[in-house]
């Protein structure tokens, strides 16, 4: 929709205390058998955030690349964003660039 290509840029990010001391450990998980499928077969879902194909579990979620990537650039930067169209935007793989903000909530 119209509003999704008005979304973006940097100012406040709700809920989420950027000052805090946030550590990111490595970009997997350590996990126990039995725990959570194998990361490296089997898994065919989708990035709960941007619908594109996970790449296994990342700081505990099952994410993409390019959502972990993200994820890690904005906390350890401490990037804050704000959405600038109604904090609803429509984030999937083609248009999860757009708004970093909505992207970060969900």
């Amino acid at each position: 929709s119209g509003s999704d290509s008005a979304c973006g840029g940097v100012g406040t990010l709700q809920g989420v205390d950027m000052g805090a001391n946030y550590q990111i450990a490595g970009p997997t998980t350590s996990i126990n058998s039995g725990d959570m499928p194998d990361t490296k077969e089997g898994i065919e879902e989708l990035c709960p955030v941007c619908g594109d194909k996970v790449s296994g579990y990342h700081y505990g979620l099952l994410t993409c690349e390019s959502c972990k990537g993200f994820f890690k650039r904005t906390v350890q930067n401490k990037k804050v964003y704000t959405c600038v169209a109604e904090r609803s935007c429509h984030i999937d793989k083609t248009q999860r660039k757009r708004c970093p903000f909505c992207r970060f909530q969900k």
